[in-house]
């Protein structure tokens, strides 16, 4: 979906590997991610990513009506079934909290 409306997308098959991608250089503008992956949940990727110190604007997408207590405080969120517009206004509204002079998308999810 992100592609079709007009964004880069690096995508990833899992939380380790997505850490992996960003702690070595993966310049990213936003984190998509599911809540329900394997190793670790969305919640706790983006907790380490953010605790390490690397605040990047995250967009959690889940099926569960609540997404556990491991998600930190302030994690946009989009609940499944979504539509491609519910998607792009998540992501535009995670583009204005990033910093000026990025004007491309690249999501890991």
């Amino acid at each position: 979906m992100l592609r079709d409306i007009g964004y880069v997308v690096v995508e990833v098959s899992s939380a380790s590997q997505a850490l992996s991608a960003i702690r070595s250089g993966v310049d990213a503008d936003i984190l998509v991610s599911d809540y329900l992956m394997p190793g670790m949940t969305g919640g706790q990727l983006i907790t380490e990513l953010w605790s390490s110190g690397n605040r990047i604007p995250a967009l959690l997408v889940t099926g569960y009506a609540a997404a556990g207590e491991d998600v930190p405080e302030g994690v946009i969120r989009l609940s499944k079934p979504f539509r491609q517009t519910d998607l792009a206004a998540r992501v535009d509204e995670l583009l204005r909290q990033s910093p000026p002079g990025r004007p491309r998308l690249r999501a890991v999810e």
